[in-house]
C-alpha cells in the first residue's frame, strides 16, 4: 500500500511509529472483547458487522467462530 509506505518514512523520520488498527493484534483482541459483549447483550441479532479500518470485522469474525465454529462470515 503506497501510502502506508510513504507514512512508514515520514514517521522514520521523526522518530516514531505507525499505528495502523486493522493488523495491529492488541486492537483486534480489543475489539473482538467489544464484539463478544455486544453479542451476548443482543442474542436476537442475526447480523453484525463493524464498519471502519477493519479490525472491528476481525475481531467480530474471531468471536463468532469461537461462539460456533458453524457460522459462516
Amino acid at each position: 500500500m503506497l501510502p502506508v509506505s510513504i507514512a512508514r518514512l515520514w514517521l522514520k523520520k521523526k522518530d516514531t511509529g505507525l499505528f495502523t488498527p486493522g493488523n495491529d493484534s492488541v486492537i483486534i483482541a480489543g475489539v473482538a472483547t467489544q464484539a463478544l459483549e455486544t453479542i451476548e447483550d443482543l442474542p436476537g441479532v442475526r447480523c453484525y458487522a463493524p464498519l471502519g479500518g477493519g479490525s472491528g470485522v476481525c475481531g467480530a469474525f474471531i468471536v463468532a467462530k469461537g461462539i460456533d465454529p458453524s457460522i459462516e462470515v
